[in-house]
């Protein structure tokens, strides 16, 4: 139990908390101050997002500077998520929404996990080293509560992370700061919260590829969403619940459940491949082959054209009107699809003057087919959000005989 000559307030705690708090709020203004200048009317909107018409907002001055001012921006969307996991101030929901309208699906999904396990891991650090008597002067009963129940799972404390981080069940928040207090294992904690936290992630991102269409802070949470994250919950709890189950089946099978233990640091190994194999697809070799299927192209793209594309113009922001891009169908998830950039009858987008060229910035994008008779486009489902774009076509391969390099507007 948790004695009580152990929560007489210690006003040096307060006082090194503040300080640190203060600090990291300097750090986030250095950031600021370094940012690009932005327009007047622009500043308002730069604050920490409280709904979705916040992160709307912030989300189109972002995307403005997102092209020539990357690593700013990036830099700035992550400390000030983990600024915001770090003290358990509400609002990151909104930044993992805000991350699938800046970012392709990998980086955002990838950025939105680290964060959070990071934001997470210093929260956690901060409550062990000086909030413990604070924490423990509000929620003492409810740590009490909570450390019965986790002192029954210490050979499975991975697993039950990752469970809390998909359910709703233990606040966030109240996770990070007790979590030190009941001494649960910072490794499994840190683990446990980058993988339990990709799972909602997921839907907050795919929600943010269609941010300028959300009205609520709800509207993308729908039914199939929700069977998921139960779905996932309970794959969760089965490294727990199964070997207590069927106790000899484990015993026989798995080596007194050693292979069990070992799928946390196996699961990190994969990622780790993963994030190697995605930078080396998509940033050391930014090219591709696609092969084209349907009619709603033609003449210029027929059925089974094989295409060269690049990503580089894409992710840069550099397209211009006429370009053909390959962009993931707004509707269709498992749908890819070949159409050319039609500015004309459409106002969202920018041109640069002053630059050699005159790229184009887009919000959304309105596409065509070549084929108008045969091609389901903008005049059917609206101009597309530009998170859904992947590639830029820049040659025809195959066949041989109709090989061509696609020409882009001066």
């Amino acid at each position: 139990m948790i004695k009580n000559r152990e929560i007489k307030i210690n006003y040096g705690s307060f006082v090194l908390l503040i300080t640190i708090f203060l600090s990291s709020l300097s750090l986030l203004y250095l950031i600021y101050s370094n940012f690009p200048n932005l327009d007047e009317d622009e500043k308002q909107y730069i604050k920490v997002p409280r709904n979705i018409d916040d992160a709307k907002n912030i989300g189109q001055v972002l995307k403005k500077y997102n092209q020539d001012h990357f690593g700013s921006v990036l830099a700035a969307y992550f400390f000030a998520y983990v600024f915001l996991q770090t003290f358990a101030i509400p609002g990151s929901i909104f930044l993992s929404i805000l991350s699938g309208f800046l970012y392709p699906f990998p980086l955002a999904l990838t950025l939105v996990c680290t964060c959070s396990a990071l934001g997470a891991s210093l929260c956690y650090t901060l409550s062990a080293l000086v909030g413990r008597r604070i924490v423990l002067i509000f929620l003492e009963h409810k740590i009490i509560q909570w450390k019965l129940k986790v002192s029954k799972l210490k050979n499975d404390m991975f697993w039950y992370i990752v469970f809390l981080r998909i359910t709703p069940l233990v606040p966030n928040w109240f996770m990070n700061l007790s979590s030190p207090i009941i001494e649960i294992p910072i490794k499994p904690f840190l683990f446990g919260t980058f993988v339990g936290v990709a799972p909602p992630s997921l839907i907050y991102i795919s929600a943010g590829t269609t941010l300028n269409e959300l009205t609520s802070s709800s509207s993308f949470i729908s039914a199939k969403s929700i069977a998921g994250l139960i779905l996932v919950s309970i794959l969760a709890l089965a490294p727990i619940v199964l070997p207590k189950l069927f106790p000899k089946f484990f015993t026989k099978y798995f080596s007194n459940m050693e292979l069990l233990k070992k799928i946390p640091q196996n699961l990190w190994k994969a990622f780790k491949y993963y994030s190697y194999f995605y930078v080396g697809t998509n940033y050391l070799c930014p090219v591709s082959m696609v092969v084209c299927k349907g009619e709603s192209m033609e003449p210029t793209i027929r059925e089974n054209d094989v295409l060269l594309t690049e990503k580089v113009s894409v992710r840069r922001q550099h397209l211009k009107n006429n370009d053909i891009i390959i962009f993931k169908h707004p509707f269709k998830s498992d749908r890819t699809v070949c159409k050319r950039v039609a500015i004309d009858g459409y106002e969202e987008y920018e041109e640069f003057e002053d630059s050699d060229e005159n790229f184009i910035s887009f919000v959304n994008v309105t596409v065509r087919g070549d084929n108008k008779s045969s091609s389901h486009d903008s005049r059917d489902y609206g101009p597309i959000p530009y998170g859904l774009i992947e590639s830029r076509a820049v040659m025809k391969l195959w066949p041989l005989k109709d090989f061509k390099v696609f020409k882009r507007d001066v």
